[in-house]
């Protein structure tokens, strides 16, 4: 029994877990794991890495499938008051609120980083360029998001009024890199 197999065997020991699958690459060792349902993702991917680091001395990446879908970051609504836009985002069960001074694609995008931060995510980025565009939906709104550590992000999206479009695409541009975190959903 090699190295390989041992890794394979202790992962698979672990609860939930259904399959474990490598893939050799040249520049890394890609480690599949397939849970169960009631997995908790977090969990696993923390266990699962655990276990990788110690049986190898190489670079590894682990991609977990299967499961529960994550919980995902939610627009629940959209106002504009006066020259202020509002913007109320939940994440399990924790509702917050951003707000930015304007109606423009900007004001809309530095309105929904604010309720992105109040639920605890990490948001570097600021609007580098905005384009309107008309849509059968009504206003189509395109950004591009820059950010020194996290690169460009780009986010595309129409609705029925501008700041809901914007906001629409800031949290499309978004999508990927928020994936990546873990929020503690406290605000």
């Amino acid at each position: 029994m090699n190295a390989l197999d041992v890794l394979e065997l202790e992962l698979r020991r672990l609860p939930s877990v259904a399959f474990v699958g490598l893939q050799e690459r040249a520049d890394v060792l890609v480690v599949q794991v397939l849970s169960l349902a009631n997995a908790d993702p977090d969990a696993l991917r923390a266990a699962s890495e655990r276990i990788c680091r110690s049986h190898l001395d190489r670079p590894f990446a682990v991609e977990l499938a299967g499961g529960s879908r994550p919980s995902r970051i939610r627009l629940l609504d959209v106002s504009v008051l006066d020259d202020e836009v509002e913007v109320h985002l939940g994440y399990e069960g924790v509702h917050t609120v951003g707000r930015a001074k304007g109606f423009d694609p900007t004001a809309a995008a530095s309105a929904t980083f604010e309720a992105l931060q109040r639920l605890g995510a990490k948001v570097p980025f600021e609007v580098e360029a905005a384009a309107l565009f008309e849509h059968v939906l009504g206003e189509g709104v395109m950004l591009v998001l820059g950010s020194e550590s996290a690169g460009e992000r780009y986010g595309v999206a129409a609705a029925p009024n501008v700041p809901q479009a914007a906001v629409r695409a800031t949290l499309h541009a978004l999508n990927r890199y928020l994936s990546t975190q873990t929020l503690p959903a406290t605000a």
